[in-house]
C-alpha cells in the first residue's frame, strides 16, 4: 500500500497547482484504474447538471515508491462523479513502467472504535503513513468520520484510502476535514464508490460527458 498510493498533482488554470491522493484498484489491458476524489479535477455544473472538468492535466507523483525515481506520471482522466448526489469520486488511467499492488474492496460494514490506516499527502502531517479509528457512522449519510491523531491539516489526501486494520481492505474514500475540529476526517463508504464505477463502466452514469 505504501509503494502503491501517489501523490496526484492537479495542473489547473494560470499554471496554478493543486494536490491530492489516489491509490490503484483495477489492472486491465496493461492499465492501471486509480482513485482520487471528484473536487479535486472537477466541480458540479448546477445548470447543467453535468460534472465540469477544472484539471488541465493530471499527474501520478509515485515519491513513495523506492525504485521508481524519475519525473511524475501523466494520467488520463476517465470519469469524474457529481458530488451534488455524493458520488466525490474521479477514475484515473495511466499506463506504468512497473508495477504496483492492487488496494481490494471491502463488503463489510464499518464499525464504530474500528482501526483504519491510510496512507496519503496531507498538507501538514507527521509523515505519511496514519491509524486512526471509526468514531462515528451516520446510517442516513454515505459519510463517516475518522479521527486521526497526527494529520493536522488534510488537504492532499483528499482521495485516500480509508483501510481496515485487521482486514487490509478498503473501507471508504476520504473526501473531506471537519471545519472546526480538524482531528475529525470524512469518508464515503466504498460501496457507494463500487456502484459509481458500475454505472460509469455500462455507460449509464448521467451527469458525466
Amino acid at each position: 500500500m505504501f509503494m502503491s498510493v501517489p501523490k496526484v498533482i492537479i495542473y489547473k488554470e494560470k499554471n496554478s497547482t493543486a494536490s491530492c491522493t489516489a491509490f490503484p484498484y483495477r489492472f486491465e489491458n496493461n492499465k492501471y484504474y486509480f482513485v482520487t476524489a471528484a473536487h479535486c479535477v472537477a466541480e458540479d455544473d448546477l445548470n447543467t447538471k453535468k460534472v465540469k472538468i477544472l484539471a488541465k492535466k493530471v499527474e501520478l507523483d509515485f515519491r513513495l515508491y523506492p525504485f521508481y525515481k524519475t519525473k511524475p506520471v501523466e494520467a488520463k482522466i476517465v470519469a469524474v462523479g457529481y458530488k451534488e448526489v455524493g458520488d466525490d469520486f474521479a477514475i484515473l488511467e495511466v499506463e506504468l513502467s512497473f508495477n504496483v499492488a492492487l488496494l481490494k474492496f471491502s463488503h463489510k460494514e464499518a464499525v464504530v472504535g474500528e482501526c483504519v490506516l491510510n496512507v496519503s499527502y496531507p498538507k501538514e502531517a507527521k509523515g505519511n503513513i496514519f491509524y486512526g479509528t471509526i468514531s462515528q457512522i451516520n446510517k442516513k449519510s454515505p459519510q463517516f468520520i475518522v479521527n486521526f491523531d497526527n494529520i493536522n491539516d488534510a488537504h492532499g489526501s483528499s482521495g485516500s484510502a480509508i483501510v481496515s486494520c485487521e482486514s487490509n481492505e478498503i473501507l471508504g474514500i476520504l473526501v473531506s476535514q471537519h471545519t472546526v475540529d480538524r482531528r475529525n476526517i470524512y469518508y464515503i463508504k466504498i460501496d457507494d464508490f463500487i456502484n459509481f464505477e458500475r454505472q460509469v463502466r455500462k455507460g449509464k452514469y448521467t451527469y458525466y460527458k
